[in-house]
């Protein structure tokens, strides 16, 4: 792709040397988002594996900006939940538990039912496939 410079030269947009913020796939969606052709299309004398490397790499790191945030949420509050719950400090005994312990467990409580309620919004398919197989 080339680009116009501002002494009215042309350059073309090539991957940039390590340490830059972005590169020439990022330079393109940036440029036109809707431009699919000349997103997909690469500099001349581009290794096509390299090509598909960038292009994956890409697509990845925009899916993880969709998919982790859910995943990490739930991995966050689960071990937050399960080390509150195997503290000794709060929970030093199984029979008898402090009122101020107890305080924490609508906390733990809200945080997940928030991933349940999450899950069953937003994949309603895989509860009801589940509760076909319950007796």
């Amino acid at each position: 792709m080339k680009i116009k410079m501002a002494d009215g030269s042309t350059a073309v947009m090539r991957r940039n040397r390590p340490g830059t913020k972005s590169e020439f796939i990022q330079q393109a969606i940036r440029k036109d988002v809707t431009n699919i052709d000349e997103i997909l299309t690469p500099p001349d004398g581009q290794d096509e594996g390299v090509w598909k490397y960038e292009h994956l790499r890409q697509f990845c790191m925009e899916l993880n900006g969709l998919a982790c945030p859910a995943i990490d949420y739930t991995r966050h509050t689960l071990d937050g939940a399960a080390c509150l719950l195997n503290s000794n400090k709060y929970f030093p005994s199984r029979v008898s538990i402090k009122e101020s312990s107890v305080a924490k467990l609508g906390s733990v409580c809200r945080r997940v039912y928030r991933i349940f309620s999450h899950a069953y919004f937003h994949h309603r398919t895989l509860f009801d496939e589940y509760e076909k197989y319950l007796p």
